[in-house]
């Protein structure tokens, strides 16, 4: 598990996703309480190499926020975690 990368932003946000293979990749925003907000994505099967996740700041108040980014293929399950501020 990686943890605490920040990624300011206004009206939109890209989360960078870098698979070696094929993945079901989930992403969900958390307040900082620990309460899910909602799944950016669910469990979205994703090409090899570099993809990309918008996500809009209308659908967010300003404030700070968590995501956790899971990958799931052949070679198990990975977590990030990211630190995300909408301005």
């Amino acid at each position: 598990m990686k943890n605490s990368q920040l990624n300011a932003f206004r009206k939109e946000t890209i989360f960078p996703i870098n698979l070696d293979e094929k993945s079901a990749v989930s992403i969900d925003l958390f307040e900082n309480d620990g309460r899910k907000i909602f799944s950016v994505i669910k469990h979205q099967y994703l090409s090899t190499g570099e993809q990309k996740v918008k996500i809009s700041g209308n659908q967010l108040h300003s404030g700070k926020y968590t995501a956790k980014i899971k990958i799931e293929n052949s070679k198990g399950e990975f977590i990030e975690i990211m630190e995300v501020i909408v301005n």
